[in-house]
């Protein structure tokens, strides 16, 4: 079993009504960003943006504000059945973030021109030298999954 997601999926900041504040998540001073984490989480805020630096500690911190918190635990538990039943399983997390908007975190779908090796005709995830090189890694993975 093959089974990932994006970072943002459904709560990407390319998504219309995730736009916080301008919208230019990159462009943000930490004010902004603690300001923004406080009004979603309250006090817990602090502690939220602690924790995802530990985990991406290259991320910018706004990006905590459009991480996905749905998808991913769902496809976690059924990963972790499929293993207590002896199953193989490839499990991915796709993070590219586009420069589109001044930066946009991976969206639902975004990682599907790199799959199957047509990134260049997708505008907003292309960066010359970075993505075709990342297309060619993500479609031979899957090309292994389906060998194997």
């Amino acid at each position: 079993m093959i089974i990932g997601n994006v970072f943002g999926e459904a709560n990407s900041n390319l998504i219309p009504n995730n736009k916080l504040g301008d919208g230019y998540k990159n462009h943000w001073s930490d004010l902004q960003i603690q300001t923004f984490c406080k009004e979603k989480w309250g006090n817990e805020y602090e502690t939220i943006l602690e924790e995802f630096k530990k985990v991406y500690p290259d991320n910018n911190p706004a990006d905590v504000l459009f991480m996905d918190y749905k998808e991913r635990d769902g496809q976690l538990n059924l990963v972790k059945k499929r293993l207590e039943i002896g199953g193989d399983v490839w499990n991915w997390l796709f993070k590219k973030e586009s420069d589109f908007n001044g930066g946009t975190v991976a969206w639902h779908c975004s990682e599907i021109p790199f799959v199957f090796h047509n990134v260049s005709f997708i505008e907003a995830s292309f960066e010359p030298g970075i993505s075709d090189q990342l297309e060619d890694i993500m479609c031979q993975a899957w090309v292994n999954m389906a060998y194997s």
